[in-house]
């Protein structure tokens, strides 16, 4: 997941931690308010993951072509 998302991987030790960083990141978008200020006393995170040195390079390239494929694909649907 770090190297997919090129980013850092951290985990607290809370019950349904990840839905409860997408409703952190909710807040923080409707809210306006800082980040930090949305997740103050949530439990320190712990980073488990970092990404590989250079790993973003596949991905990018894989994107690409992703993206290209989906390109071609609406064309041949517009025939």
């Amino acid at each position: 997941m770090s190297d997919v998302f090129n980013a850092p991987v951290y985990i607290t030790d809370v019950a349904n931690s990840a839905s409860l960083g997408g409703c952190y990141r909710a807040k923080h978008g409707l809210s306006g308010q800082k980040f930090e200020e949305v997740v103050k006393g949530h439990p320190e995170p712990v980073c488990v993951a970092t990404p590989t040195p250079g790993a973003e390079q596949t991905y990018v390239k894989d994107m690409k072509i992703h993206k290209n494929s989906r390109t071609i694909l609406m064309q041949v649907e517009n025939l």
